[in-house]
């Protein structure tokens, strides 16, 4: 796969997570709409894609940097309905 077609599935993916979590709020399809995003950065960055600093995909940057510093350790709506029948 070439670098624009990694890009623009990292772009799609990015569409499709913010569209999910307006919908039905922060789901596991979410989370793995939002790691397929990241898997595209980093093959799109050793690839040696340089675009990624452009104005346009900070959004994408912040979401890549929110899901590792904080996302990955919060319950999604799915484990907060299995909590909730557990007690």
């Amino acid at each position: 796969m070439n670098k624009s077609e990694l890009l623009k599935k990292a772009t799609h993916y990015y569409f499709m997570q913010n569209k999910e979590l307006h919908e039905n709020g922060d789901t596991t399809k979410r989370r793995n709409y939002i790691y397929d995003m990241i898997d595209c950065m980093n093959r799109y960055i050793n690839c040696g894609g340089k675009y990624l600093g452009r104005s346009i995909y900070k959004p994408m940057i912040e979401l890549k940097e929110e899901y590792y510093e904080e996302l990955i350790f919060t319950p999604t709506v799915e484990d907060l309905e299995e909590m909730k029948y557990w007690l």
